[in-house]
């Protein structure tokens, strides 16, 4: 019982973080949702388009991710972790994602302006003109949400094991 609850607060998590992502981006360039992506709701306000595609674009990878730090958390004979105990290690997770997105998206914004990165030729007549380099921005930084949001969530696996591993060696000690 207490993975499949680290599963649905792991896979809450990502989708809560996916709607403030979403909902800065599509500020960013709407553009992103609705010439990058296929349409999912008969709409142009940016809030609903941010949480249609916030939820179909997080649930599936927030799922698997809290799959594994569940598995990390509970499987074996070493004292089991509680989605308590993960609050600060998935909030440091999900902090650094966002900081790193941020990063991402402003460096894609000048690597634009620069001229050092173009849009896909597929895109010249979609996007209008002046918002390319606010779309390479949403791209970047939706990348970099996905990347280290990954790697991050392995990342938290490996530490939860040696903390899992730490506090069964400590607590094997003899007194």
């Amino acid at each position: 019982m207490n993975g499949l609850k680290i599963i649905g607060a792991t896979t809450l998590a990502f989708i809560l973080y996916g709607i403030l992502h979403d909902q800065i981006t599509a500020r960013v360039c709407i553009e992103y949702f609705t010439v990058g992506h296929p349409p999912l709701v008969p709409t142009t306000n940016p809030t609903l388009i941010a949480f249609a595609w916030d939820f179909v674009a997080t649930w599936w990878f927030g799922l698997p991710m809290g799959t594994l730090i569940a598995m990390s958390s509970t499987l074996g004979t070493w004292q089991s972790l509680t989605v308590r105990d993960l609050l600060r290690p998935g909030a440091v997770l999900f902090v650094v994602t966002g900081i790193i997105a941020l990063i991402a998206g402003i460096a894609g914004y000048f690597a634009a302006q620069a001229k050092i990165v173009y849009l896909m030729p597929s895109f010249y007549d979609l996007i209008p003109a002046g918002k390319e380099s606010r779309f390479i921005a949403d791209l970047w930084a939706h990348t970099a949400s996905y990347a280290v949001g990954g790697l991050g969530s392995l990342v938290l696996c490996g530490w939860i094991i040696y903390y899992r591993r730490r506090i069964h060696r400590k607590d094997s000690r003899p007194v």
